[in-house]
């Protein structure tokens, strides 16, 4: 089992009723994304979130390089490329507003990688395979130091691997998209997709790699990947996810009452995607439960900020943040009113 993130909407197969517990189906192949976008083979959609796209920048900056990934021979780049948003509301080039999708996979991460890479570059921004785009990941070593990492292309895994992690990024002047996959050890297989207007974008941080190209992994790079973590089925008040650094002493996070569980990305500071008939009240209650945690008085909640999308859909993002080292919490609600979006960053 995996996960794949892209942002867009959620939705159901059958009408609810008042009485009806909060959906966690998730809608399977074929289900719309976004932007033409549909869930590939073996995976399904757990949800689509959306954010206000920028003001038109008059001096935008310089595109993203056309691909991040490992370049010809496994040499990567020493830093990844980072996205960020506005908050102001304006159209995108290519849709209304920037967005985030979030899949499962169920079966061949590789392939549903490559299947929503060829659909994007089918829209414009050239996104590479996973043939250029993924790496082997070794257990960490002693201490802080880097964990290795192999590159795919170069063949199957050799020694001991924790996960598999794709990472590939591309703009096409107008629009700037990053697809994401991590799958094995403590992550569940998820792919996250961004789209955003080239003003989201931060851009990328050290040297791109030159030109991995578009090709899929084959042969027995692509046989046996490791295996996904187990998806958490918690109750009320049960952890799940990972380790996060908005708790005190990185304590998972807590299923509130009334909410369930769609989705999570597993290992630290990974996103979920929970279900609920109040997804405000929900927030509330992920904040009351980390507050409950031992040591929880560094724990501070910044104002809560509600978002006009261009369709006039109102959305509400939550903050919460530990201090003196610890890190931020980010909770935003889908315009289907009845999914929310967690995520974590570290100081």
């Amino acid at each position: 089992v995996g996960t794949l993130a892209l942002a867009g909407a959620c939705t159901d197969d059958e009408p609810r009723t008042e009485d009806d517990p909060p959906t966690t189906e998730a809608g399977g192949p074929g289900t719309d994304i976004a932007e033409g976008l549909v869930v590939p083979d073996g995976a399904r959609l757990a949800g689509v979130f959306r954010r206000p796209a920028p003001d038109p920048d008059p001096d935008p900056p310089d595109p993203l390089p056309p691909v991040i990934g490992t370049a010809p021979g496994g040499t990567l780049p020493t830093t990844l490329p980072t996205t960020t948003t506005t908050t102001t509301a304006a159209p995108g080039p290519h849709g209304p507003d920037d967005w985030t999708a979030l899949l499962v996979v169920d079966d061949d991460p590789f392939g549903a990688f490559d299947d929503l890479a060829a659909q994007v570059r089918a829209t414009g921004p050239q996104l590479p395979g996973s043939a250029g785009a993924c790496v082997w990941v070794h257990p960490a070593a002693e201490g802080d130091g880097p964990a290795r990492v192999d590159a795919v292309r170069s063949g199957p895994p050799a020694g001991t691997i924790d996960h598999l992690r794709c990472r590939a990024s591309a703009s096409d002047g107008e629009t700037a998209v990053v697809l994401t996959l991590q799958s094995g050890g403590a992550y569940r297989g998820t792919i996250d997709l961004t789209w955003a207007a080239t003003t989201s974008a931060a851009g990328s941080e050290g040297e791109a790699a030159p030109g991995p190209g578009t090709d899929p992994v084959d042969g027995a790079a692509a046989d046996d990947p490791p295996g996904a973590a187990e998806p958490d089925e918690p109750e009320a008040g049960d952890p799940f996810g990972g380790p996060v650094s908005c708790t005190p002493g990185g304590a998972p996070l807590r299923l509130p009452e009334g909410a369930t569980l769609v989705a999570s990305e597993g290992g630290y500071d990974g996103w979920a995607v929970l279900a609920s008939d109040d997804p405000e009240a929900t927030i509330a209650g992920l904040i009351e439960l980390a507050r409950a945690e031992p040591g929880s008085g560094d724990l501070q909640t910044h104002p809560e900020e509600r978002l006009t999308l261009a369709d006039g859909t109102v959305v509400v993002e939550q903050l919460w943040e530990i201090n003196a080292g610890g890190g931020i919490c980010t909770a935003l609600t889908g315009p289907d009113g009845r999914h929310l979006l967690v995520t974590a960053q570290g100081d």
